[in-house]
């Protein structure tokens, strides 16, 4: 089949444009693109039953000739427009050490999908300053690549890479501990494990406050000139409970700014 270029009078077949959609985008194009070509509908779907198209997702189509190891994610990614790619896709962009596979998006709370062959989480916070560009597809950055993969990797694997990434400066330190304190908070997936390599990344740095209260505590601390430890490790801390707000290690002086919520047990006091 051959159509009516718009503006050059010559014909052309429809495979040739198909493909040079496709070209530009790791073998991926979308159905408004290719009808705006001239290209009709029942063309497209000829092209699908002879197999030199695939539909992975609805509106979006793989020119099969031209798939790649990107194409899986650029599909999604385009059938998902407000998600981004991260975890282990987010890996792989930026070329951290290899991992599983597997297409994974994050989309803001409500604006994911159900994608086929692909996973899509929700996140509550999915800041402007979290997300980059990688070869052309939106990806969250190094840093909150890292902080999203601490729930869902070994902390051998997670160690090995915050050492070898924050060596390459991809993240530097400074954009991982930001990332994580911004991230952070009780019941966080992954900051049991991630805590503890930031302070032996950096031993003085300092998680933000966890709460509002802590947060005005920790104005009046500071202007009061006390410098106490956020977010301490005390002896008894046992890789799960035991973090306490703030504390003065040399005098043995411990600090918690915890509401009644924390505290409405017998226990818990």
């Amino acid at each position: 089949m051959q159509i009516e270029e718009p503006g050059r009078g010559r014909a052309r077949p429809v495979d040739q444009i198909l493909i040079e959609l496709g070209q530009s985008a790791d073998g991926v194009c979308v159905i408004n693109d290719v009808l705006a070509r001239g290209v009709s509908a029942a063309s497209v779907a000829r092209r699908v039953r002879t197999g030199l198209l695939s539909r992975p997702h609805r509106g979006v189509y793989v020119v099969e000739p031209l798939r790649n190891s990107d194409t899986d994610l650029r599909a999604a990614l385009l059938a998902c427009p407000r998600a981004v790619a991260s975890r282990q896709s987010a890996a792989r962009l930026h070329r951290f050490a290899a991992q599983r596979a597997g297409v994974h998006l994050t989309a803001p709370k409500g604006a994911g999908r159900r994608l086929n062959g692909a996973t899509v989480h929700e996140a509550r916070r999915l800041e402007p300053i979290d997300v980059t560009r990688v070869r052309g597809m939106t990806t969250t950055t190094p840093a909150r690549t890292i902080v999203d993969l601490a729930s869902v990797t070994s902390t051998r694997w997670l160690k090995e890479l915050v050492d070898s990434q924050v060596t390459e400066g991809k993240p530097s330190s400074t954009q991982l501990l930001a990332c994580f304190s911004a991230q952070a908070r009780r019941g966080f997936p992954g900051v049991l494990k991630l805590r503890p390599l930031l302070l032996d990344l950096d031993p003085l740095a300092q998680p933000h406050p966890e709460s509002e209260l802590e947060r005005r505590l920790d104005i009046v601390l500071t202007e009061a000139g006390l410098q106490l430890r956020r977010q301490y490790r005390p002896p008894w801390y046992d890789g799960r409970r035991g973090i306490v707000d703030f504390a003065h290690p040399p005098s043995r002086t411990i600090l918690e700014a915890d509401g009644l919520r924390w505290h409405a047990s017998q226990r818990a006091m």
